[in-house]
């Protein structure tokens, strides 16, 4: 008779879930695509642990055929913000997403996504809320600072950061609606293709970002 452990194991993998660390020193990083932008939600899990944050992590809500986006009331991937559709169902998972937020209430809200543009490619791009230009370039630095320690063939890829530079992926839908017009202050990166799916790429850059983010944290903790 043939069992049907790998049947079920298979269907509670592809479940929908949320995870969730509460942040107790202001700090959360989330995930909202886990599962459709590839290794997202270990990074993000990885930057929260490291950088003394509480983490948020969807996976198995975006798919290919309900593109859900999680962070916000809306579904479609890929799509400028006043083209993504308001559904019943992508409602119903940001109203979870947004209490979660809202409970957690943090001072600094990272959101790490992945695309697979080959013109975003050789950087990651950094929409931001709250971050005026004197701050971005000191991110910015600083982030470059922490990829020194990188091997020497591995890739470099700098941070291309609002309010300095033009952005693709500039989170609008989000920032109009969604969980980053919730918070004072946010940072949402998108990692290139090459950076999540190559494993020790993945966590080296995990590691530098955690470091930037640590330090803009022990910057808004010295504020009066």
């Amino acid at each position: 008779m043939t069992s049907l452990f790998p049947v079920i194991l298979a269907l509670a993998l592809a479940a929908p879930s949320i995870q969730e660390l509460p942040s107790h020193g202001g700090l959360l990083v989330a995930a909202p695509h886990g599962g459709f932008d590839l290794h997202s939600d270990e990074i993000a899990r990885r930057v929260a642990l490291l950088a003394g944050g509480g983490y948020l992590l969807a996976t198995g809500f975006r798919t290919r055929e309900h593109p859900l986006n999680v962070n916000r009331p809306t579904e479609g991937a890929g799509l400028p913000a006043d083209q993504e559709a308001h559904t019943p169902a992508a409602a119903a998972v940001w109203a979870v997403w947004r209490a979660k937020v809202a409970t957690q209430l943090p001072r600094l809200y990272v959101e790490i996504h992945g695309n697979s543009r080959k013109a975003s490619e050789h950087r990651i791009e950094v929409a931001t809320v709250g971050i005026d230009a004197a701050r971005a370039v000191r991110l910015r630095a600083d982030f470059a600072l922490r990829l020194r320690g990188l091997a020497p063939a591995a890739p470099r890829l700098q941070w291309a950061i609002e309010p300095l530079e033009p952005l693709h992926y500039t989170a609008m839908g989000a920032k109009q609606w969604g969980a980053l017009g919730m918070v004072p202050r946010a940072l949402h990166l998108e990692i290139p293709f090459a950076i999540r799916t190559d494993p020790r790429l993945r966590g080296r850059y995990a590691d530098c970002i955690a470091s930037t983010v640590a330090a803009l944290m022990r910057e808004l903790d010295a504020e009066p």
